[in-house]
């Protein structure tokens, strides 16, 4: 099955119709235009696990942020390492 990248600056629109969510993600393009990213559909029933996973990865963005900035104030600046500019997450079942 192929994978669709979809780029969204902001989530400009959610319908739900039927049981089943559409969200309509928008991203910032040239001269601060606004244009429509994608559209993703999801069953109503998975939106709170999805949601769920979210406030995760969010967490473990905001503890590698703490981490970081604890360790800046701990060591001299030429030694602080950066804050990842990447790193995985998955939900574990």
């Amino acid at each position: 099955m192929s994978q669709t990248t979809i780029f969204a600056d902001a989530l400009s629109e959610g319908i739900i119709v039927n049981g089943v969510a559409r969200l309509t993600f928008s991203r910032i393009v040239a001269e601060g235009k606004v244009e429509t990213g994608g559209l993703v559909v999801i069953p109503l029933s998975q939106i709170p696990q999805m949601i769920n996973s979210l406030n995760l990865l969010m967490k473990q963005v905001e503890d590698r942020f703490k981490e970081s900035m604890a360790k800046q104030e701990q060591n001299s600046p030429q030694s602080v390492e950066a804050i990842p500019s990447s790193f995985s997450f998955a939900q574990k079942s």
